[in-house]
């Protein structure tokens, strides 16, 4: 319960007020924006400062029933990122600014058995507009994903919540 409630506040906190797209296309290798994501579960969440963005990871009931490796099939795990900014009244704060981008990972191994199990998508912008220009962009995303082979693709660790 505590695990939802905080999702809840998180998104309530740092989603920016604007529009969205409504109903976001699919991305080039088929795989639909994941609708139900605001309702799954903070896996864990990031700075990334090479990138300069903060990064919230969440779970969906799979991948929480299971948080651990190796992830079993049907484990959806998406990463929303937005770009990070200080404020001069409270400059040793690192906060979300301006949202950038939707990833996600679906734990498929018979229909991504060349992404080590693992099928990959993402959604830029307030439009959410599908990344890559056909099938094959997904081979940039496992390329990166590579480096985490030994904890089955993923780079995060769940959190500990007491």
């Amino acid at each position: 319960m505590f695990k939802k409630i905080f999702s809840c506040w998180l998104f309530a906190l740092i989603l920016p007020l604007g529009t969205w797209a409504d109903t976001p296309l699919p991305s080039p290798n088929g795989i639909q924006f994941p609708s139900s994501y605001k309702d799954w579960r903070v896996l864990t969440f990031f700075h990334r400062t090479d990138m300069e963005d903060l990064r919230l990871v969440l779970g969906n009931n799979i991948a929480m029933d299971a948080v651990h490796q190796p992830w079993p099939e049907g484990t959806s795990i998406v990463k929303i990122v937005w770009r990070t900014e200080t404020r001069s009244h409270f400059g040793s704060a690192i906060i979300p600014d301006r949202f950038i981008e939707i990833g996600l990972m679906i734990k498929d191994k018979t229909k991504f058995p060349k992404t080590g199990g693992w099928g990959f998508a993402q959604w830029s912008g307030r439009t959410l507009t599908p990344y890559g220009e056909n099938q094959h962009f997904e081979k940039v995303c496992f390329g990166c994903h590579l480096l985490a082979k030994d904890s089955d693709y993923v780079f995060v660790k769940p959190l500990s919540m007491p």
